[in-house]
């Protein structure tokens, strides 16, 4: 005996709902239409294949504009709120098949500065000019006094190549969110910085 579905959807008699569905075996009918209950399943499973695509889309964003090795550095540039990058000055390395940019520098009085960014795009804007956008974090030790401040953040950078694709010169900001864990102060930073990287 097939189940009737009640929606509430008022129609010609306005005293109430009205019965627009049967349920018979596996099947929901609706308007004379079937739905199966089966669908969601095949919706599942095609949600999961296009979020594997996106995945395997994202992965590859780093590698777009050289997968090998990189070295070089960046200067520091004063923006806005209450620091700069980690460091003055930092060294700047890509790993083969390492999908991260690593930045690391020494700041006096001492204190070590160390980012990590993941570029998830990685485009061309014209001829000469290309861009990227990532998410990161930073962190900051101090040693005198003893202070640690870490966070994350969210590099845009354009990129020249005045030599190939061997030489690159870049303008990056990095609009930034941390804490400072002695005393525990919360802090945003607008992280500017101008370098430049060799890829090989």
């Amino acid at each position: 005996m097939p189940l009737n579905v009640i929606i509430g959807r008022r129609g010609a008699d306005p005293e109430g709902p009205v019965p627009v569905a049967t349920l018979e075996g596996r099947n929901l009918v609706y308007s004379g239409l079937p739905y199966s209950t089966n669908e969601g399943v095949n919706m599942k499973k095609i949600l999961v294949v296009v979020c594997v695509i996106m995945l395997l889309a994202t992965s590859g964003a780093f590698a777009a504009k050289g997968s090998g090795w990189a070295v070089g550095g960046e200067g520091s540039l004063y923006l806005a709120g209450n620091g700069d990058l980690p460091a003055g000055c930092m060294f700047l390395l890509h790993i083969p098949k390492i999908p991260l940019m690593f930045g690391v520098g020494i700041d006096s009085p001492f204190s070590v500065g160390l980012t990590a960014d993941y570029w998830f795009a990685h485009g061309n804007l014209v001829s000469f000019l290309d861009y990227y956008v990532g998410v990161g974090a930073y962190a900051q030790i101090f040693t005198s006094p003893s202070n640690l401040d870490l966070g994350g953040r969210v590099p845009f950078g354009l990129q020249v190549w005045p030599v190939g694709r061997t030489l690159e010169v870049f303008l990056e900001l990095a609009p930034a969110f941390g804490v400072s864990v002695s005393p525990t102060e919360f802090a945003w930073h607008l992280q500017g910085a101008l370098g430049l990287r060799f890829w090989f």
